[in-house]
């Protein structure tokens, strides 16, 4: 609780270097290196390249680093600021050495949250909508 407490901290006052601790997972990462042997190896290099933190999203596969410049603002950086290709580099690297293979990709957040940009199968054309709550009563009648 206390990482989340932190993570949300992090984001809410720009304070990204709080993000290092609040990332770290002592749950279910530990749990999972087991099986994803080069997990912490891969968040390492991404912290020594610059990350602001790093950690396996969800159960995986995905281990996500993330990254800004020393301003904080994106839209402000000068390109020497930046480190996501540094860290992503550092990240090919450790993979490579250990035989992993995968996908490196360089994304930037938005302000609109979860959304589907596409899907493969489409999902159906049918819109389902809860109903009001006079529509539920007069169904249970």
């Amino acid at each position: 609780m206390g990482r989340t407490a932190l993570l949300v901290y992090a984001l809410s006052t720009g304070n990204l270097s709080d993000l290092r601790y609040a990332t770290q997972d002592c749950l279910h990462q530990p749990q999972r290196s087991k099986i994803i042997p080069f997990l912490f190896p891969l968040v390492n290099a991404a912290l020594e390249a610059g990350a602001n933190g790093a950690f396996l999203s969800g159960a995986g596969p995905t281990i996500m680093a993330l990254t800004s410049g020393r301003r904080g603002d994106i839209f402000t950086q000068r390109s020497a600021e930046r480190k996501e290709l540094d860290v992503m580099e550092a990240m090919r690297k450790v993979a490579e050495g250990m035989d992993v293979s995968g996908r490196l990709l360089v994304t930037r957040p938005t302000e609109i949250g979860a959304h589907v940009t596409a899907c493969d199968p489409p999902m159906t054309p049918m819109v389902v909508r809860p109903r009001s709550a006079s529509q539920a009563t007069s169904a249970a009648k």
